[in-house]
């Protein structure tokens, strides 16, 4: 009678130009630079010594961002994107698009 409202499993592939595969799996396992980490700490923290907690904080937003940039878009472009949000991928140097989805959709 009373469900638990699922929460959505936000998945992400990632293609260079070639369509190679760089990356296929959960958002929440993207890597992210140590030194855009730390930027976004410093950007939203003002804490050039972040703390976990911190360090999560910003690397849950910029999945965020990143996801609301992709989602129901099918395979987007990286030169597409926002700098900010092309930001976000540079620990892919060669990738050129991103497909964002739930995997719960499926």
């Amino acid at each position: 009678m009373f469900s638990r409202k699922r929460r959505p499993v936000w998945m992400a592939s990632l293609e260079d130009e070639k369509g190679q595969q760089l990356y296929h799996g959960v958002m929440e396992r993207l890597h992210f630079e140590e030194s855009h980490v730390l930027a976004l700490c410093m950007e939203f923290f003002g804490d050039p010594n972040p703390c976990e907690i911190h360090r999560s904080a910003v690397v849950i937003r910029a999945i965020e961002e990143l996801r609301a940039a992709c989602v129901s878009q099918g395979w987007v472009p990286v030169c597409e994107l926002t700098e900010r949000i092309r930001g976000l991928l540079c620990g892919y140097p060669d990738v050129a698009a991103i497909h964002v989805w739930d995997q719960q959709e499926l």
